[in-house]
């Protein structure tokens, strides 16, 4: 078998990744709507908060906000 190009398996990776991203997107939708049905509304307020400040802390660090304070 021919040994593949580095631009063929990098193509293949990059679409993997976007299919990867997609399907998280689409269980991460199916899973805010189940809770909208499922929760209060102020309970799901409440989830849509707690779910902000993590998302910040998660950017936060990625940005290497961890490592700045070390």
């Amino acid at each position: 078998m021919a040994e593949e190009s580095l631009g063929i398996k990098a193509g293949r990776a990059a679409l993997w990744q976007v299919a990867g991203g997609g399907w998280q997107t689409l269980v991460r939708l199916g899973a805010s709507i189940y809770l909208a049905r499922a929760l209060k509304p102020s309970d799901f307020g409440l989830f849509g908060m707690a779910l902000l400040y993590q998302e910040l802390i998660v950017m936060a660090l990625s940005m290497g906000f961890g490592t700045c304070t070390k």
